[in-house]
């Protein structure tokens, strides 16, 4: 569970908008997730951490996201592209 700072819906939306490009462009995830932890605050590189932790162990990207407080229909809705 995520802990200290929330993102808001505008960083989490920039993110997840983001995130798909980097992945149209043919970035794998775990390597997309990582250009993106570099540019931001260093309580979202956290985060990021974490959610890469969890896709690690198994989780879907949704699920990863819920776990640091994204709003769920964010992660649903990147979940279910």
């Amino acid at each position: 569970m995520s802990r200290g700072r929330r993102w808001t819906n505008r960083q989490q939306g920039d993110f997840l908008l983001r995130l798909g490009r980097l992945m149209e462009q043919g970035y794998s995830l775990p390597k997309a997730i990582s250009i993106l932890k570099l540019h931001q605050n260093r309580w979202m590189q956290d985060g990021l951490h974490r959610v890469y932790d969890c896709l690690k162990r198994g989780y879907a990207l949704h699920e990863a996201l819920a776990n640091e407080n994204f709003s769920q229909r964010c992660a649903r809705v990147f979940g279910a592209v």
